[in-house]
């Protein structure tokens, strides 16, 4: 039997990819663009506006390439269904992040689940790996012990 030919993880390596546009994009426009002093003039208000709005075409023709790698990489994932039922606490963290701030209550039962799925995430991925480095069981098979 053939082995299936693919990126490991793929899309949650494409979910990263993106995750790092978006955050070096808006630091670099708060650090190069945004950075500046109070303008008085008009002429600076339109150094301002104009700057910004070649930032952000120029954010936006960049972002198509970014995306493309990100959907290639979702794409020529092994087991995409997989990927996401084993990930997924992971998934939610990186989707959390690029959302805006949402009102307070919400916000913290989000923040809230989010941790307790990757606390149990990772402590069912340190039971997973034992100290051989390798799989001992299935995941299955370890969840239902611990249950």
């Amino acid at each position: 039997m053939e082995k299936k030919q693919g990126i490991p993880l793929g899309f949650l390596w494409g979910m990263v990819i993106i995750l790092i546009y978006v955050y070096s994009f808006f630091g670099f426009g708060f650090y190069l663009v945004w950075n500046t002093k109070m303008p008085v003039s008009v002429a600076a208000w339109l150094a301002i506006i104009g700057s910004s709005i070649l930032y952000l075409i120029a954010g936006i023709v960049c972002f198509v390439p970014i995306l493309l790698i990100a959907l290639y990489f979702t794409l020529r994932d092994r087991n995409l269904i997989q990927t996401v039922k084993n990930h997924w606490p992971i998934l939610a963290a990186i989707v959390y992040s690029l959302i805006p701030n949402v009102p307070g209550p919400i916000d913290e039962v989000i923040v809230g689940g989010i941790a307790a799925s990757l606390e149990g995430y990772f402590l069912v991925r340190r039971r997973l790996i034992a100290g051989d480095g390798h799989q001992s069981k299935p995941a299955q098979n370890l969840l239902q012990d611990l249950i």
